[in-house]
């Protein structure tokens, strides 16, 4: 189901799209864009972190049948540490990864620091990748508001500008890494949502970005 919908979707690019630089990189997406990620990132063989639980073990499965690299087993509520050093094994060795940089559990549109230490452990750069579609469904959870496409959406994804983590960088030096990386993937995803809505504006639910940081 997931091939179908996403053969339909009438996808537009903007800025460099990663996948074709021939180089292996850090993807950085919001949590609530999964649905629309997975058709999208397909038989790209990216390598993501799914948690421990049997929702996981049906997660790991799909995945690999829609082309992904054998997932990472853990999550930032389940085994963290393991799903940290599993990311950063598929970086070394010269895999592509996606982070969903706010987590599963939120807060909604805050990135965690997990991306950081993959992209300075592994010497990838970081790729922002805002997407919106439309029409869409918009269904709430507890903590945010996940968007599913709907067939034959228009879909805008939005590659921001990429970041590198010096590997020497400490805990206290990441801190504005992490607040850029936010920055930027607010705007790409804000980007995005204006483009499917260029005339009426798009409603959206991304809290404003801090342009001193940017």
């Amino acid at each position: 189901m997931i091939r179908a919908l996403a053969s339909t979707l009438r996808v537009r690019e903007v800025g460099e799209n990663p996948l074709r630089l021939g180089e292996p990189f850090v993807a950085a997406l919001w949590h609530n864009t999964l649905y629309l990620a997975l058709g999208l990132f397909r038989d790209r063989q990216l390598v993501v972190a799914v948690s421990r639980s049997r929702a996981g073990e049906r997660a790991s499965a799909l995945l690999e049948a829609l082309g992904y690299g054998r997932p990472v087993r853990g999550s930032t509520s389940r085994a963290p540490v393991a799903a940290l050093s599993g990311m950063l094994r598929a970086a070394r060795a010269g895999r592509s990864v996606a982070v969903l940089v706010d987590g599963g559990h939120g807060p909604a549109h805050r990135v965690r620091p997990g991306v950081l230490a993959v992209a300075r452990g592994s010497g990838h750069a970081i790729w922002p990748v805002g997407l919106a579609a439309s029409p869409c469904l918009r269904l709430r959870s507890s903590w945010e508001t996940v968007i599913v496409p709907l067939p034959f959406s228009r879909v805008v994804a939005v590659s921001g500008r990429p970041l590198r983590i010096p590997r020497e960088a400490d805990r206290e030096a990441l801190e504005p890494f992490r607040a850029l990386l936010e920055s930027e993937l607010l705007q790409a995803t804000r980007r995005a949502e204006e483009l499917l809505a260029p005339r009426r504006g798009a409603a959206s639910e991304l809290p404003p970005t801090d342009a001193g940081v940017a």
